[in-house]
């Protein structure tokens, strides 16, 4: 009837008290299989909630720059993950594109990619330099973690009307550079 915590508990030398003793080890076994299968899918759920949030913090959609036609994608390798991207609108009518990767996989680089992205959309709030940008951000980083985590950042700042751009790579593979033609 679905009853695991039911005991035959027949205390026999016989074949009928090793059935018995059988079948009580059996429902423990199905018992503690259950309470894993639950367990897991727990887990999954969470895994799940947090890749949703994650995708939350990556940009809607692209910035809308006169003269240019900005897209990016990503695919996390994992449900979490530590890469992201972000654009950010400058005070000064520039617009910032933040590419970056957390050293390692899963919900730590996650969570670390979401501090990441925070302390670097609240460093923009006081300058327009990539580069001060990005050294504020690793100031940051080695307050908040341990000498282990660390994130790579490719830091760009387009300005559409000078169609200039400006760049700092803090340790990111450079970027490939390609015109319409």
């Amino acid at each position: 009837a679905g009853d695991l915590d039911h005991k035959v508990n027949l205390r026999r030398s016989d074949e009928l008290g090793l059935l018995s003793a059988s079948f009580d080890r059996m429902t423990d076994e199905l018992q503690q299989a259950q309470q894993e299968i639950l367990k897991q899918r727990l887990y999954e759920k969470e895994l799940e909630v947090a890749g949703k949030i994650q995708a939350a913090l990556l940009p809607a959609g692209p910035p809308a720059v006169p003269g240019f036609d900005v897209a990016a994608l990503s695919v996390p390798a994992r449900v979490v993950g530590g890469d992201f991207y972000d654009y950010l609108p400058l005070r000064d009518g520039r617009t910032a594109f933040l590419v970056a990767d957390v050293a390692g996989k899963g919900v730590s680089a996650g969570l670390v990619m979401a501090a990441a992205r925070s302390a670097t959309r609240s460093a923009f709030g006081f300058t327009s330099s990539p580069r001060a940008a990005l050294a504020a951000l690793n100031e940051q980083i080695l307050r908040d973690f341990d000498r282990s985590t660390f994130v790579t950042m490719l830091c760009m700042v387009l300005d559409a009307e000078r169609r200039t751009l400006t760049l700092a790579n803090a340790g990111h593979p450079p970027p490939l550079w390609y015109r319409a033609d």
